[in-house]
């Protein structure tokens, strides 16, 4: 991952050491990384020689060209984050295992039922078995911190946390193999945190939001600990500077960091960790609901204006880039685009090497340019920039929209050899393949695109036309060879299972572990979970939660709208039901919709007419909502 950072491939650049061995890890990799994986087996082992030697040519990179590296290792979540995925040691007797899970299900009912010293000695006695399991580490960890014992805590803490079989915390091998890589080199690691008894502090949702990225707390510990390293090199030889750092609240000012941007980021982390799903991260995901409601009480309390904060800031400021780049957009989203431009232009000017701002540049002014002028910019753009892959995305989207299908093809060929990670420019090169009659070689770089980010929607239904005259036995060994390629691509896992249940090949486990899997993905894999769900022959309640839970994540999918009444067609009164519950959870015009929908066929038009009302109020611009409202039977 560390190689497909800016920073590395400055540091590559303006050094003579070339030998560099370490793969580049691409977005697959990180989803096969979520995919559960023994912390023992040899794909736990080559993820970690991977990230060793990434960091060992770093640290080499860092020695020959010159520069001082200060490496810090990853603040991770051991308090509150749990861990996802556990299991017994593959060697454990049958006996064992049965003695195992006495004791487990013991410590769980008296955990229940508030005995927790009774539920610790239970735990303790499964221990003793086998410790390898990383939810029992888990919970006698916590128990240990309730009971005052924050040592002893921490190493079952710690011991969860490198037993889970999804790597989504550093283990304590990652930390080893950090201090390995920078060993004899010139490399400055820095460990410990100021202020904090590394025996005894248990970093938890206080410093870290999810499982490894940092409050603004965390932040400051890191940087609080970097801090003298960092003014010691850029003083030099200097001894007579001693910089003192400053508070937290003049960082906060400085930054334009006010309670509501710390709310939206508590938003974003929110989404992400949605697409995880739901299950033992329930307790963390209300620790951030929590943190959400106390920021926002204080913005409404403090009254201000995030986006002037900004500009305040950056009017004290004009040099700082990246308060720059955030005024940009915070104005452009709040839809002030004179301003937005205003702003960026005075960055433009400042800072004429940053390919960044001059690529926003060229995006805003791109849709008032001709078809030909738009090329012109384009490719004068490049010629500055070349080795910019998001800018020759740009031009291959421009090509094949102008039908150049030939010149879609070169330069999203050119997007993916300067920039690997750019699945949309796949895409586009698959659409350009396709329309220009390549179908297989279309049909081969979707698949790839899909393989490495299976919640690109683009990809998938680019794939699903293709195949669409595919017989079953061929729909099921082409998604099999993705699965295979990528088994955290539950699109391909039901695709398969739809086409060997075509085949009368499909079986009731086949999609129990599609279920199963498909839940540990959250409402994303929607699709997967009802699709499963109903080949199981669920209960319709279970099906209606899982459509829910898809509304209440993406309001604006229309799918499981239909789905729900569909499954619903029979059944009038529940149908009214499940749209009031879901009007009174989420604030979506789409419900009202289906509510109005429903209450007509009721004959209630009253209701539906009020139902109707809301929908169009909720999307004035949308068609079908505005429709609604001159219906006949109204």
């Amino acid at each position: 991952m560390i190689r497909g950072l800016r920073l590395y491939q400055m540091m590559e650049g303006v050094t003579r050491f070339r030998e560099l061995t370490a793969r580049v890890v691409s977005p697959a990799d990180v989803w096969r990384y979520l995919t559960p994986i023994d912390p023992d087996g040899e794909p736990a082992r080559r993820v970690l020689d991977n990230f060793e030697q990434n960091l060992r040519e770093m640290a080499a990179l860092a020695d020959h060209s010159g520069a001082a590296a200060v490496v810090i290792p990853p603040l991770t979540n051991l308090k509150d984050w749990p861990p996802l995925v556990s299991a017994l040691g593959k060697d454990l007797s049958p006996q064992a295992r049965a003695k195992w899970e006495t004791f487990w299900r013991e410590g769980q009912e008296k955990e229940s039922s508030g005995d927790e010293a009774g539920a610790l000695e239970a735990y303790r006695e499964a221990a003793e078995i086998d410790n390898r399991h990383a939810d029992l580490c888990w919970r006698i960890g916590q128990l240990l911190l309730k009971n005052g014992n924050p040592r002893e805590a921490k190493q079952w803490l710690i011991r969860a946390r490198d037993r889970d079989w999804v790597i989504s915390r550093a283990p304590s091998a990652i930390l080893e193999a950090t201090r390995s890589a920078v060993r004899g080199t010139k490399t400055i690691l820095v460990e410990n945190m100021p202020d904090k008894d590394p025996e005894i502090w248990v970093p938890g949702g206080d410093e870290i939001y999810d499982n490894v990225h940092p409050t603004f707390e965390g932040n400051w510990l890191l940087a609080a600990a970097c801090f003298p390293h960092v003014a010691r090199l850029l003083a030099g030889s200097d001894t007579s500077v001693s910089p003192e750092p400053p508070d937290r609240e003049t960082v906060r000012s400085r930054l334009a960091l006010t309670p509501t941007v710390e709310a939206e980021h508590c938003d974003a982390v929110t989404k992400k960790m949605i697409l995880w799903g739901g299950g033992p991260l329930q307790k963390v995901i209300a620790g951030i609901a929590r943190r959400k409601q106390s920021l926002e009480e204080q913005a409404r309390l403090m009254d201000g204006d995030p986006v002037q904060a900004l500009m305040e800031a950056w009017q004290e400021h004009p040099d700082d880039y990246w308060l720059g780049t955030r005024l940009v957009w915070s104005l452009f989203n709040s839809g002030r685009l004179e301003e937005s431009r205003a702003v960026l232009q005075k960055l433009v000017s400042a800072h004429p090497a940053r390919r960044g701002v001059q690529r926003a540049k060229l995006q805003l002014e791109l849709p008032r340019l001709d078809a030909r002028s738009r090329k012109d910019a384009l490719l004068a753009f490049l010629r500055r920039f070349p080795d910019d892959g998001q800018g020759w995305e740009l031009l291959a989207r421009h090509c094949l929209d102008s039908e150049d299908h030939a010149g879609a093809t070169q330069y999203a060929r050119r997007a993916l050899r300067e920039d690997p990670t750019l699945n949309g420019a796949r895409v586009l090169l698959a659409r350009a393949l396709e329309q220009s009659g390549q179908v297989p070689d279309a049909l081969h770089t979707a698949a790839e695109a899909l393989t490495l980010d299976p919640d690109d929607t683009a990809a998938l239904e680019l794939v699903d036309r293709i195949t669409g005259n595919y017989t079953a036995e061929e729909k099921s060994a082409f998604w099999g060879e993705i699965v295979r390629k990528n088994p955290g691509c539950w699109p391909a896992r039901l695709r398969e299972l739809q086409a060997l249940r075509d085949c009368g090949r499909d079986k009731p486990e086949a999609w129990l572990r599609l279920l199963d899997y498909a839940r540990t993905c959250g409402p994303r894999a929607w699709p997967a979970q009802y699709e499963a769900s109903r080949a199981l022959n669920r209960d319709v309640e279970e099906q209606l939660e899982i459509l829910a839970s898809a509304i209440r994540w993406n309001p604006d999918d229309f799918c499981p709208y239909d789905e729900a009444d569909r499954a619903l067609n029979t059944d009038l009164p529940r149908r009214i039901q499940f749209w009031e519950s879901l009007a009174g959870e989420v604030s979506a015009c789409r419900i009202w919709f289906h509510l109005g929908r429903a209450r007509e066929t009721e004959a209630n038009l009253s209701a539906a007419a009020d139902a109707y009302r809301k929908a169009a109020f909720g999307c004035p611009d949308d068609p079908a909502m505005l429709a609604s409202l001159g219906l006949p039977g109204l």
